[in-house]
C-alpha cells in the first residue's frame, strides 16, 4: 500500500510539472512572432498560377511567364519585398523581390490584406499638410511615417481605416529623386491612387 502511494505521489508530481510546462507554452501563444524589417514581408502562400500571399493576407499575382518560378521554386517563409516598376509598359505594376534568393518576378496587386489579420496595417491618422501617417495593426502595434512632399496630393483620397502595405523604393534611379527608401500602397484605394514614397517619421 505504501509503495502504491509513493508511485501515485510521484506520478502526480510529474504530471503537475508537465501541466505547468505546457501551460507556460500556451500562455506565450501558439505562433512564433513575426519580426520583419520595414518593407519586408513573409512569403506564406502560393498558387500554381503564381499568386504570392504575404503574412497579412495580401496577394500579388506574378505575370504568367514567371508564375512557375513562384509555384515551383520559392519556399514558404522566405523574405520578400516589392518595389514599383518604373518602366511604362514594363509588364507589371511591381517587382516582387525574393530577398533570400536574390531574384524577382513581375507582379500586380491581386487582393487586399485580410481585415482581421493581426499583421494588417491600417491608417490611424493622416496629417495631409505635414505628411505624417500613423499606422496601426490589429494587434495595436503602431508605426509613424513621413510622406514625400511631392506625393502629398495623393493623400487627399486616403482616409482613416484604409489598409496599406509597405514596400521598398529601391529602383536604381530612385535615390536621384527622393531620399525616401520605402513606399506605401493604399490597397483600399488601389488602383485609383498610386503609391506614396515614405520614410520613418
Amino acid at each position: 500500500m505504501k509503495k502504491t502511494f509513493v508511485y501515485f505521489s510521484m506520478l502526480l508530481v510529474f504530471l503537475g510539472i508537465e501541466l505547468h510546462a505546457n501551460q507556460g507554452l500556451h500562455a506565450k501563444g501558439h505562433l512564433v512572432p513575426i519580426i520583419l524589417n520595414a518593407g519586408e514581408h513573409l512569403f506564406i502562400g502560393r498558387s500554381r498560377d503564381g499568386k504570392i500571399q504575404l503574412e497579412d493576407g495580401t496577394r500579388l499575382q506574378a505575370i504568367s511567364s514567371e508564375a512557375a518560378k513562384v509555384s515551383e521554386e520559392w519556399d514558404y517563409n522566405e523574405h520578400i519585398t516589392f518595389s514599383p516598376n518604373p518602366y511604362p509598359g514594363g509588364g507589371s505594376e511591381f517587382y516582387v523581390l525574393n530577398i533570400d534568393r536574390g531574384e524577382f518576378v513581375h507582379a500586380d496587386l491581386y487582393s487586399h490584406p485580410n481585415p482581421v489579420n493581426e499583421y494588417t496595417l491600417k491608417i490611424f491618422h493622416i496629417d495631409p499638410y505635414d505628411g505624417e501617417i500613423i499606422l496601426r495593426t490589429n494587434a495595436s502595434e503602431e508605426q509613424d511615417w513621413q510622406v514625400e512632399k511631392k506625393d502629398l496630393g495623393i493623400l487627399d483620397e486616403w482616409g482613416n481605416g484604409d489598409r496599406v502595405i509597405i514596400g521598398m523604393n529601391s529602383n536604381w534611379f530612385a535615390s536621384f529623386f527622393s531620399d525616401c527608401k520605402y513606399i506605401m500602397v493604399n490597397c483600399d484605394k488601389h488602383p485609383y491612387t498610386s503609391y506614396v514614397r515614405i520614410k520613418p517619421y
